[in-house]
């Protein structure tokens, strides 16, 4: 299975001037610069965390329906499942009725349900022939904001990937602690 972002928030969890406060700038010549560093960070929390912040919506892909009931989605809360498409094995895209799937948007992740009574059609045995679009994401908490904070500053002031010369340690209860607070555990 595989999971892919197709409509990005509308905002990210941290403005560019907060960013600015965070860091103490004054100007604005880097806020593009900044404003993608904010974005790269909510992109990375999001992969660590399982949690979308903000809504978006996404599609998860699948090579065939499941033997079991239930198909896991990529990121949590799910919000509402907007579409399941299939390709049939004649090769023609179809789309599976409302009535026989249910939304589990209570389990972190969500899931989408085999209905009580129905059966998954078959689909074609290529790549990617089931695909569920679905609407995820919620406001982002203090936590979570203060880890897109933290990273995106770190980027600001750290320009390439190496540190010489410095002896660097991990500050404790840092960026780390704010990330694995948050991560959306599977069974």
């Amino acid at each position: 299975m595989s999971d892919r972002l197709v409509t990005a928030p509308s905002s990210d969890p941290v403005t560019v001037d907060e960013l600015k406060a965070h860091l103490r700038v004054t100007t604005d010549e880097e806020d593009a610069t900044l404003a993608s560093y904010i974005t790269a960070a909510r992109e990375y929390i999001e992969r660590q965390t399982g949690r979308a912040l903000g809504e978006q919506v996404r599609e998860t892909s699948a090579d065939a329906f499941p033997r079991g009931n239930s198909i896991p989605l990529g990121f949590a809360p799910v919000v509402s499942i907007e579409s399941v498409k299939y390709i049939d094995p004649d090769g023609v895209e179809q789309t599976l009725t409302e009535d026989s799937y249910l939304e589990d948007t209570r389990s972190e992740p969500g899931h989408l349900v085999l209905a009580p009574g129905k059966s998954w059609p078959i689909a074609a045995q290529i790549p990617s022939s089931v695909r569920i679009g679905y609407k995820c994401g919620i406001q982002a908490s203090a936590t979570m904001k203060q880890a897109v904070l933290f990273l995106a500053a770190h980027w600001a002031e750290q320009r390439v990937p190496v540190n010489i010369g410095n002896i660097v340690n991990d500050i404790p209860h840092s960026l780390d602690a704010l990330i694995w607070s948050n991560r959306v555990l599977c069974p």
